[in-house]
């Protein structure tokens, strides 16, 4: 848990230095960023409680409408990101690349 919430704060600052102010862009990416933890963290709350109170029909149904918002985040940070978190994703990944080749190159001299 403790990597994840590392890889989104790094994830957050990075885009946070690509994108400025727009506001839409942070949206997206915040719930790009919690979709996956709520959806299963919702699963495993509403499993425990199927379990404690053995209503497996109201919590089966709770647990799976929760999974299936998760997902709902999922395509709406999608679309609100956008192409601009693509384009800024894009030149992170190209500087990145350069880099392990340089890094790379040095090495095998």
């Amino acid at each position: 848990m403790r990597k994840y919430l590392v890889l989104c704060g790094r994830l957050c600052r990075v885009f946070r230095r690509e994108c400025g102010k727009s506001m839409r862009m942070r949206v997206g990416m915040f719930l790009l960023a919690v979709n996956v933890p709520f959806g299963y963290g919702a699963m495993a709350v509403c499993s425990w409680l199927c379990v404690k109170t053995g209503r497996r029909a109201f919590w089966g149904m709770t647990g799976g409408l929760c999974y299936a918002l998760s997902w709902a985040m999922l395509l709406a940070g999608s679309y609100l990101a956008g192409r601009e978190a693509k384009d800024a994703c894009w030149r992170r990944m190209k500087m990145a690349f350069r880099a392990w080749r340089r890094f790379y190159r040095r090495k095998g001299q």
